[in-house]
């Protein structure tokens, strides 16, 4: 019955560790999970060094697309570099009004 008691202490006091590791690694804006388990499994010295580590700067990400005007699509579809030949005749089409 002692052995139980002291398991469940033990599991306690490395759950707590691993929480408080994750949290800081959170905080840090490090990954919640790999520092659980760093905690879990090192609980000292895992709070040690997450506590040391500078916080990672989250990365600002760019737009996949620039918003781009009706002019900049339609204009290079509008504007012909030599007039089409229809029939044997010179066309030039011109959409703009």
């Amino acid at each position: 019955m002692e052995v139980l008691i002291e398991f469940v202490m033990m599991m306690i006091l490395l759950l707590t560790f691993s929480v408080m590791t994750g949290w800081a690694a959170l905080s840090l804006n490090r990954k919640f999970w790999l520092w659980f388990v760093i905690g879990f499994f090192l609980p000292f010295i895992g709070v040690v060094i997450i506590l040391c580590l500078p916080e990672k700067v989250k990365k600002i990400q760019q737009p996949l697309l620039k918003p781009v005007s009706s002019e900049e699509i339609f204009d290079p579809v509008f504007e012909l570099r030599e007039p089409r030949r229809i029939n044997e005749r010179e066309i030039q089409f011109l959409a703009r009004a």
